[in-house]
């Protein structure tokens, strides 16, 4: 059984000013195969952009003026056409850097889902639900470099030994 807990936030430690600050969501689903277990929902990012065809925690970027939570419900709604809700505390925030600079990457927790898949083809090509063990065995290169960092900080470890 994979139990959420929450990582250390970072912020005060972080040694300059992020560039921009990211919202993503972390939405997973029991399911039962002989024992339970959950899946997590990752959406592979589309357009022009860096890591384009990579997997990724549905988000983006918050915009001037918007909370963090208020810029992660917008972007599932642009994006999936998803109406969701999430808590109010981010489970971890990470840094990381990309080509467009540094950025502040905070995971909330979904806790409802609802409304019928409508993706904005600029933004994601096609969303699914994987285990923990899935995501941890993908290639590099299938993957946007924050998702496993972020769920190793809220306690989903991989269960192969070289995964990170």
């Amino acid at each position: 059984e994979v139990r959420l807990r929450r990582g250390r936030c970072a912020g005060s430690d972080w040694p300059q000013e992020p560039d921009f600050i990211v919202a993503a969501g972390l939405h997973a689903r029991e399911t039962v195969l002989g024992r339970a277990s959950v899946e997590i929902l990752l959406g592979r990012r589309a357009g022009d952009r860096e890591w384009t065809g990579c997997w990724e925690m549905p988000g983006g970027k918050v915009e001037p003026g918007e909370s963090r939570p208020g810029a992660l419900l917008r972007e599932w709604q642009e994006e999936m056409g998803y109406i969701a809700t999430v808590e109010e505390k981010p489970l971890v925030a990470l840094p990381f850097v990309c080509k467009q600079g540094t950025l502040m990457l905070y995971l909330f927790r979904v806790v409802t889902c609802s409304g019928r898949l409508k993706l904005d083809p600029s933004a994601l090509s096609e969303v699914r639900y994987f285990t923990p063990a899935e995501i941890f065995a993908m290639p590099a290169n299938e993957l946007i470099p924050s998702v496993r960092p972020l769920l190793t900080a809220i306690g989903i470890r991989s269960p192969y030994p070289d995964a990170g």
